[in-house]
């Protein structure tokens, strides 16, 4: 089973929470690759295209049924106000420096005394 690393360097990471999936199928995790451009239209109404050099890819991510020490975890990456090293093996073993771009949790079920359960998503975008 492949692995999904987030932590403040990439030596001291720990696996995040396996992602539980309905019906017993392969994940999706969406990759975002696409194109960075600028686009400029000029007094004729022509286009004129800029092409970046570096395409960072995003991110997005989602789990349910978390514990609230396992919720804590994500918050705290959250509030980390720098580069997080993040490595999803179901894409590939390359470390990559992210940034949390967006990052929400909610209660998805009270248990009692047990406790709560959370659903928490999250987007990273690369940096270079």
């Amino acid at each position: 089973m492949a692995d999904i690393y987030l932590g403040l360097t990439d030596t001291v990471t720990n696996p995040l929470p396996a992602i539980r999936w309905t019906g017993g199928g392969d994940p999706g995790l969406p990759i975002e690759y696409g194109k960075q451009m600028d686009r400029a239209t000029m007094l004729d109404g022509a286009q004129r295209f800029n092409l970046k050099s570096k395409h960072p890819r995003h991110w997005a991510l989602a789990w349910e049924m978390l514990t609230a020490a396992q919720k804590d975890r994500f918050v705290v990456l959250n509030e980390h106000n720098g580069a997080l090293y993040f490595r999803n093996e179901w894409e590939d073993m390359t470390w990559r420096q992210v940034v949390m771009a967006g990052f929400e949790y909610e209660p998805s079920i009270n248990l009692g005394p047990i406790g709560c359960r959370f659903r928490v998503s999250f987007s990273l975008e690369e940096i270079r």
